[in-house]
């Protein structure tokens, strides 16, 4: 049995990071970002709060979760980074814009997409982000688009 664990490969530098280490890492760049992008806004005080004060203390507060994430990865270690695919996020992306493309009219330039309306923009969105997942079949996915939203109606109701 060998031991790979000694080799100098670059591939296996981010399986060894913890998930939560990853994970809260990521959060403290979001709430970087989050305290950077409300930067130019009024903060105010706490007897006037200003419109920045409530995105400022969001992001610190995200910031400071991504800390302590990051921080009890480090402690407990855990699983190691794994390979994901991206059909999933990309299929949903583009499921996003045909609805918005299909739900009013939109001009593209030179073209200009006919408004369907919500009766054909949910279902059609239904079943291009049920092709996200490798089991989809078409069939199914019609029949939830077209039923699913019914009985959502009818549990509200």
């Amino acid at each position: 049995m060998s031991d790979r664990s000694s080799g100098a490969g670059s591939g296996h530098a981010l399986s060894r990071v913890p998930q939560n280490v990853a994970a809260g890492l990521g959060l403290v760049l979001l709430g970087m970002s989050g305290v950077w992008a409300a930067g130019d806004l009024s903060r105010g005080t706490l007897g006037a709060m200003g419109p920045g004060m409530l995105p400022h203390w969001v992001a610190i507060g995200v910031a400071a979760c991504g800390v302590l994430l990051a921080a009890t990865g480090f402690v407990r270690g855990g699983a190691g980074l794994q390979t994901f695919g991206l059909r999933g996020p990309i299929v949903v992306v583009l499921a996003i814009l045909a609805f918005a493309a299909t739900i009013r009219p939109t001009a593209l330039g030179p073209i200009t997409t006919p408004g369907l309306g919500l009766i054909v923009a949910g279902p059609l969105a239904v079943i291009l982000a049920g092709y996200a997942s490798p089991e989809a079949r078409f069939r199914e996915l019609v029949i939830l688009a077209l039923i699913g939203p019914h009985a959502v109606v009818q549990v509200l109701s």
